[in-house]
């Protein structure tokens, strides 16, 4: 009996394909086993368990803040009733978000090798496994890991629509773009990126003005049209809009996208950077450009005539070798480049002041530029010459660099009371303390007349794992949500707090019970202070101080199977 042997040449992309999704679960699935973070709770109560059984079309209706990522949600929504099973099983929760992920990277390497040739499609679906943007949103119970897989299948159809396959292109970015805006409304500023490279490209390949507005609008119309969606709940939709948040520096939120581009893109960050550079320069010497020197293009050339056997010489896909192009692939790369990044900057310039929208908002655009990234490593030949191998290491190592290099800083900022939340850092990822401290006072039967007070980002992770482990929802408070009137507890009852040090667990029991919080700091485990009564991690449990506090027990935590 014959066997084979799985080829990992550049040829063979399925064999890496399951190489890139290996690294891509491995990465991924800790964070995924990890404790519910603020935003996905607010989705799993207010949007998908809906105890109110109020069904899936309440989940389009209900937009009180813009956490609802509706589409996003409606999948969760059936996702969860399909399988059935209780929400601490994590990792089975977060599936649907690591499949839009998964759909990525197979997308990207068995598709867009059309255009870049099997080496850089390989490297690119790598790039993705192990991108820490990518793969940080990528498992999240929330509407980004699906914005990302649309926003490529976009890509995909607005290449097949320059490359000749019109009808099939339009298809696929109408219907892309059509459920866009439906995940995340700001989601249609991918809609003129495409639209512009659609019309340009056929301009100057020599196609009626007409045609190429024709060819272009199907983009547009369809986000529209998406978008027109939210006219039949304006009044909530403006509300939220008038909402403050955001960041508060448009220059501090372009600062991050640009850190973010270069940890995603990394192992091409360099050639990148270059082609853009290039490019400008032959503009700047006004060098004659081709006959077809289309700003936005990536049109493939007239295949050749078939070889002996049906093959086409140069069918990127098939032969592992790049497909030639009508147009330098700096022209491109610096195409797709500028133009996000021109949207980008008109977004922030939009901008109310003082309230710059979150770095995520602009992860539509992840795709489009994972492209020209991956393009430029055409322009600079050099990366075509190493072993594929070697790149391909080089690949992992860059976004396992700059994870680890987050991750350090961001366990930095922590002790320093800081929450970072970014594009490159997330003080909630992998996270499992709030859990543990939850269960951990189920073991220890500390639930009965218990009120705990936490911060407002620690709040509705701890109320939810406080209600699996059996708790009462009411007796979880925030510090920003303290009822008027409110008391500490006194005889019987036990006020706890949940805080990541001593000195932000003096400011919170500073809030309810008076006082100067230096001074319950300086009076720890003294009468007029506070008790540690355990620790894990990042995170502490507090009580007044008490001559003997809490023995804890070693018996197992009990954990119920719904949400109270």
């Amino acid at each position: 009996m014959s066997t084979r042997k799985l080829d990992f040449s550049e040829g063979s992309v399925g064999a890496w394909l399951v190489i890139a999704l290996a690294v891509y679960v491995v990465r991924v699935m800790p964070w995924a086993m990890a404790e519910f973070w603020y935003d996905e709770v607010i989705t799993l109560g207010d949007y998908v368990l809906d105890l109110g059984g109020r069904g899936l079309g309440h989940v389009f209706r209900n937009y009180p803040v813009a956490n609802n990522h509706m589409l996003s949600s409606a999948v969760y929504w059936l996702w969860i009733r399909f399988i059935d099973f209780n929400i601490t099983a994590e990792h089975l929760l977060r599936a649907p978000s690591m499949a839009f992920g998964a759909l990525t990277i197979a997308l990207v390497m068995c598709h867009w090798r059309t255009w870049l040739g099997n080496r850089l499609a390989i490297l690119g679906g790598l790039l993705l496994a192990i991108s820490p943007v990518f793969t940080a949103y990528a498992y999240q119970v929330r509407g980004y890991a699906l914005t990302m897989a649309l926003a490529a299948a976009a890509v995909s159809g607005a290449i097949e629509v320059i490359g000749g396959r019109r009808w099939t292109g339009q298809v696929i970015v109408a219907v892309a773009m059509l459920l866009l805006p439906i995940v995340i409304p700001s989601n249609v500023i991918l809609a003129p990126v495409l639209a512009l490279l659609i019309a340009a490209v056929l301009w100057r390949a020599g196609r009626p003005c007409t045609q190429c507005l024709l060819q272009s609008m199907p983009v547009l119309l369809a986000a529209v049209v998406g978008f027109s969606y939210y006219f039949t709940l304006w009044d909530k939709f403006l509300a939220v809009s008038r909402e403050p948040g955001g960041w508060p520096s448009a220059w501090m939120v372009a600062g991050n996208l640009a850190l973010a581009l270069l940890a995603h893109a990394g192992f091409f960050a360099a050639t990148l950077a270059g082609a853009v550079a290039l490019r400008a320069g032959r503009r700047h010497a006004r060098t004659p450009r081709p006959a077809l020197d289309p700003a936005l293009a990536l049109a493939l050339a007239p295949a050749p005539a078939p070889a002996r056997g049906g093959r086409r010489p140069d069918a990127g896909a098939g032969s592992g070798r790049p497909p030639r192009l009508l147009v330098p692939p700096v022209a491109v790369v610096a195409a797709l480049t500028l133009r996000c990044v021109a949207v980008v900057a008109a977004v922030l310039l939009a901008a109310r002041s003082g309230q710059a929208p979150y770095p995520r908002v602009f992860l539509v655009l992840l795709p489009p530029l994972t492209l020209a990234a991956l393009l430029s490593g055409r322009v600079f030949t050099a990366i075509r010459h190493w072993p594929l191998a070697l790149a391909a290491l080089l690949v992992v190592a860059n976004g396992f660099v700059w994870e680890r290099a987050s991750e350090a800083v961001t366990d930095a900022q922590l002790r320093k009371n800081a929450t970072p939340n970014n594009l490159v850092q997330q003080y909630y990822r992998g996270a499992d303390e709030l859990r543990h401290l939850a269960s951990l006072m189920a073991q220890q039967q500390w639930m009965e007349n218990a009120v705990v007070l936490t911060d407002e980002y620690d709040f509705p992770t701890f109320r939810l794992y406080w209600q699996l482990s059996g708790g009462q929802r009411g007796a979880v408070l925030a510090v920003n949500r303290i009822p008027d009137g409110f008391q500490a507890p006194r005889d019987t009852q036990r006020l706890w707090i949940v805080a990541r040090n001593q000195a932000v667990a003096a400011g919170l029991y500073q809030r309810v019970a008076g006082g100067d919080a230096a001074a319950i700091k300086q009076n720890f485990n003294r009468p007029g202070g506070l008790v540690e009564v355990a620790a894990y991690r990042r995170r502490g449990l507090f009580l007044p101080y008490v001559p003997k506090p809490p023995a804890i027990r070693n018996n197992p935590p009990p954990r119920s199977k719904n949400l109270v």
